[in-house]
């Protein structure tokens, strides 16, 4: 009964769908090994920075 409750309601409009958001846009991600001048930057801001949250890291370095 509950799931039809459910159903009747995203039908609505009236909540969206529950789930987590996105931590990063995966759209133009690029994989792989790091190029030289990308080394080069991310060496240069971690021996001026420290590493700080690696997830973070490349943004900060200015690697996008």
């Amino acid at each position: 009964m509950l799931e039809i409750v459910v159903e009747v309601i995203k039908s609505e409009g009236l909540i969206e769908e529950m789930g987590r958001t996105p931590c990063c846009d995966k759209n133009g991600l690029k994989k792989g090994a790091w190029t030289p001048e990308e080394d080069e930057l991310l060496v240069s801001y971690i021996k001026k920075n420290g590493h700080g949250s690696w997830r973070s890291l490349p943004k900060l370095a200015g690697i996008n």
